[in-house]
C-alpha cells in the first residue's frame, strides 16, 4: 500500500460524505489501483447496493488519486479534475454492501490538460464496470 486510509485525503479534493476511496495500493506513470469499502452509511449505497454513481465516482477519486500522488511525489500543488466526458460505460454488477472495491485506471493519453483514462471496478475476480472517461484538470 501507498497511501494509507488515513493519509488518502491529501491525494484528492474530496472530502466525507463524498470520498469514495480508502487506500492507493499502486501507481506509475501509466495508472493506478485503489482500494474501497462500502460501509453502509455510504451516500451511494441503496438497498445494499452500491449504485452506478458511486462506481462512476469511485472511478473518477483512483484517477484524483493518481495524479495526487505524482503531484506529491515532484512537489507541486495537487491540482483539482473534473469528468469531461464518459464513454462505453459498461456495469455488470452492482456490488453490496461490505464489498471491498479493487479499482484500476489506465492513462491511455493526455493532451493539453485532458487525460483519457481506462477505469475497471473489480470485487475479487469479478468486473463490476468498466468505463473510458475524459478528465480535464484545471490547471
Amino acid at each position: 500500500m501507498l497511501v494509507s486510509k488515513e493519509d488518502i485525503l491529501t491525494l484528492i479534493p474530496q472530502r466525507k460524505p463524498i470520498v469514495m476511496i480508502d487506500t492507493l495500493e499502486s501507481c506509475n506513470d501509466k495508472g493506478a489501483t485503489t482500494t474501497f469499502e462500502i460501509l453502509e452509511d455510504n451516500i451511494f449505497c441503496v438497498n445494499g447496493e452500491f449504485t452506478e454513481s458511486g462506481l462512476v465516482e469511485n472511478i473518477a477519486q483512483t484517477a484524483a488519486a493518481h495524479a495526487g500522488y505524482l503531484c506529491k511525489l515532484n512537489n507541486i500543488p495537487v491540482p483539482i479534475g473534473f469528468i469531461g466526458a464518459i464513454k462505453n460505460l459498461e456495469i455488470k454488477k452492482l456490488p453490496k454492501q461490505n464489498n471491498v472495491l479493487q479499482t484500476s485506471i489506465v492513462i491511455e493519453n493526455e493532451v493539453l490538460g485532458v487525460m483519457l483514462i481506462q477505469g475497471s471496478v473489480m470485487v475479487g475476480n469479478e468486473q463490476m464496470a468498466c468505463l473510458e472517461m475524459k478528465i480535464v484538470i484545471k490547471k
